[in-house]
């Protein structure tokens, strides 16, 4: 699925959604993590400290229970 197509069905979730972000992200800045709240409005974003791209690595158990 190409990216336009993924960014066109955000809008028709209907389920909970769970954003998790590395605040030194490098690859996606932390600000993008507000957009995506923005076009998600019932998601849930959380924000991981002292975290690049791979938070679900670095703290995998914070992640479990995100």
């Amino acid at each position: 699925m190409d990216a336009p197509a993924i960014v066109q069905g955000i809008p028709a979730l209907e389920n909970p959604v769970l954003v998790v972000w590395g605040e030194q992200d490098d690859l996606l800045p932390v600000s993008q993590a507000q957009i995506v709240k923005e076009k998600i409005p019932h998601a849930r974003v959380v924000i991981f400290e002292n975290c690049k791209h791979d938070p679900m690595i670095v703290d995998p158990q914070r992640f479990n229970f995100a």
